[in-house]
């Protein structure tokens, strides 16, 4: 199964991430937020231009998300840290050990920002899921995961996703904005090649998943239920995750990463890709409420 309706794959400039991930789209701007993980880079991309921004943070960063208070908030190795419209850092809260980090994130309807933790070796059952809340109360919601990595919500906001890509599953929780979980987890989708493996994902305004395969060249898309609907091949060997943006939210944004690939490096590994009308668009970003 391929997708059909989309028109084209193109990269969006020149530059190629180490590890690109945590694409999120910014409609105030028309700018395309992400971040170079292990390099602790935050880019920002303009679509037609191809213009591209860049702040270095200094340590791994996980994700960049957009306050509704002005600036942005990331995800990085000591917990979840301010930063300045200008990229200047601010105040942290950290909740990590020099032994972890923070890997993906993204605000839920009710502005709070949901990221998960891992282990910088992985080890399995050192992951957790967190919490940022808009008074900057930091929780661990629960732990036992390895390298928990791409999340959203349903359109209603009702139900929660989450992958582990090491522990290889797609989870489902009842969820409420402003409450949090209430209820799950529900496996969806289990994954068993060791190779290819789930990374980020992204949910349209039909309720559909768009799910990254790292090590598999390719998006896949998957109903509520965890059935797949179709896949779109990608000229990358390591996507990593998925946003949609543009002005209608009719692009499919995707990062990919050309880390560990050696000789098998190819000349759009790392690169964000954009890929038009691919047959879905997506729902607004939410802003972290802090």
């Amino acid at each position: 199964m391929v997708a059909t309706g989309f028109v084209s794959v193109e990269a969006l400039g020149p530059v190629r991430a180490d590890v690109g991930e945590g694409p999120h789209w910014d409609a105030d701007t028309e700018l395309l937020w992400w971040v170079d993980l292990l390099a602790g880079l935050v880019h920002n991309t303009e679509l037609r231009s191809h213009r591209l921004g860049t702040w270095s943070l200094g340590r791994p960063v996980g994700a960049v998300i957009k306050r509704a208070s002005g600036g942005f908030v990331v995800a990085d190795s000591r917990g979840f840290r301010y930063i300045g419209a200008d990229g200047t850092p601010g105040d942290e809260i950290a909740v990590l050990s020099e032994s972890h980090r923070m890997n993906d994130a993204k605000a839920d309807p009710a502005g709070w920002l949901w990221s998960g933790s891992t282990a910088m070796d992985f080890t399995a059952g050192q992951g957790a899921l967190w919490v940022l809340r808009p008074d900057g109360r930091a929780e661990q919601v629960f732990d036992g995961l390895t390298l928990p990595n791409g999340l959203g919500w349903s359109p209603d906001g009702a139900t929660f996703y989450l992958v582990d890509t090491i522990q290889g599953w797609l989870r489902s929780w009842d969820f409420s904005p402003g409450v949090g979980i209430t209820g799950g987890p529900r496996t969806i989708v289990e994954f068993t090649d060791q190779v290819q493996i789930p990374d980020g994902l992204c949910v349209d305004a039909e309720g559909t998943i768009w799910l990254a395969i790292w090590g598999g060249s390719r998006l896949e898309r998957y109903a509520p239920d965890g059935t797949l609907l179709g896949t779109v091949p990608l000229p990358v060997a390591q996507p990593s995750s998925c946003a949609f943006g543009g002005p209608d939210l009719g692009a499919l944004l995707v990062t990919s990463a050309r880390r560990g690939l050696g000789e098998r490096v190819t000349e759009l590994d790392g690169a964000v890709l954009a890929i038009s009308s691919p047959g879905a668009v997506g729902l607004p970003a939410e802003h972290f409420a802090g």
